[in-house]
């Protein structure tokens, strides 16, 4: 099996990258006021350079995919469904998948190759799930 790393740069990398503090990359990357457009691209550069979409780019592609790949009881996945269904009505350019997988029937390869199928059509992932060494690899 190939392992992956799952880690992407941080905020702090992509500050060190930029060389602006990691306050200004959070604020870049949530479109807040007060950045001016010469130190946004320096972020947008910074992410590039270091293999992430930026923010310009992000607009222009459209929408922003998430997946939740979440480990536990219904009530908890059911209300992780409902709030994510929230956000997407908040905001019509992220789409968000959800797959759930009650905790009785937990299998940490099976749970795996979820991760890595979802790695290929999503921008980001959320897992929320036990620790386990297949899944935790890097």
């Amino acid at each position: 099996m190939a392992l992956h790393n799952w880690k992407s740069p941080s905020i702090k990398d992509i500050a060190q990258e930029a060389g602006v503090s990691p306050a200004t990359v959070d604020r870049v990357l949530n479109g807040r006021e007060g950045v001016r457009d010469v130190t946004r691209k320096k972020v947008d550069s910074a992410m590039a350079r270091l293999g992430l979409q930026s923010e310009g780019e992000s607009r222009s592609a459209g929408v922003q995919r998430v997946a939740i790949i979440c480990e536990s009881g219904s009530s908890f996945g059911g209300q992780l469904e409902r709030q994510a269904r929230v956000v997407m009505a908040d905001r019509p350019q992220l789409h968000i998948s959800m797959d759930t997988l009650p905790s009785v029937q937990f299998n940490a390869d099976r749970f795996s190759q979820l991760i890595t199928r979802r790695a290929r059509e999503a921008s980001g992932i959320i897992l929320v799930c036990r620790d386990d060494v297949k899944i935790n690899r890097g």
